[in-house]
């Protein structure tokens, strides 16, 4: 499911230090990755994922922000330490979502199931979120985690605009009873894309758009990881 809602944020900060991820991501025609901190980042957006196996059953938008929001924000890192990009300050707008002053949308809690489709904004900024997640317990101690975490947010500034998609599926991730993963994995592709007259050089000389995906696979020991790009 990929979300296609065009957001306006008025942060050129976030903006121009984004832009520096525009890079060949979709061009590794599948390779292994063997950067360390993509693979650290990869584990660790696994270990983060735990926190929505946290949000109580029957939680609101109030209830599920924080989960959902930190989550996000380690997807978002992910992509960005692979294209070598200011990952923090992109992160930054979700962990700034976090003290969020307005939210609408449904989030549905169960015992096995989390779904969600939700905004959540402050006069800076906003972020959509769609979710649809199983969990269940599994032998390693933990939750297995099952679905799609999809999420689309866009800044805009005087003369050009940029608009982020990452579409998030976990594949059977179980993470051990500490949130360690040690099987199943978790793939997100990105679609960024840049508009406007009066783009900074580093965004024009990225031609527009950057758009690709990475895999990770987890296991068999705690923390093992092999991470391949698209």
């Amino acid at each position: 499911m990929m979300i296609r809602r065009m957001t306006r944020i008025a942060a050129f900060g976030l903006a121009a230090a984004s832009l520096v991820a525009c890079d060949d991501g979709g061009e590794s025609g599948g390779k292994t990755v063997e950067d360390p901190q993509t693979q650290m980042q990869s584990v660790q957006t696994a270990r983060t994922s735990a926190q929505l196996g946290t949000i109580p059953v029957g939680a609101d938008q109030a209830g599920a922000q924080g989960a959902i929001s930190q989550v996000g924000s380690s997807i978002q890192g992910l992509v960005g330490q692979y294209q070598a990009a200011q990952a923090q300050a992109q992160a930054g707008l979700t962990a700034a979502l976090q003290q969020g002053q307005a939210a609408q949308g449904t989030v549905n809690v169960t015992e096995g199931a989390i779904s969600a489709d939700v905004t959540y904004q402050t006069p800076q900024a906003s972020v959509h979120y769609v979710l649809e997640l199983t969990l269940a317990d599994n032998d390693a101690g933990g939750k297995t985690y099952d679905g799609s975490f999809d999420m689309d947010f866009a800044t805009s500034s005087a003369g050009y605009n940029i608009e982020y998609t990452y579409d998030a599926r976990y594949n059977e991730m179980a993470l051990d009873g500490t949130g360690c993963p040690v099987s199943g994995g978790i793939s997100v592709a990105w679609d960024i894309k840049l508009s406007g007259a009066n783009l900074p050089p580093q965004a024009a000389a990225a031609a527009g758009a950057s758009n690709g995906s990475l895999s990770a696979t987890f296991g068999p020991n705690c923390g093992d990881v092999a991470v391949t790009a698209n």
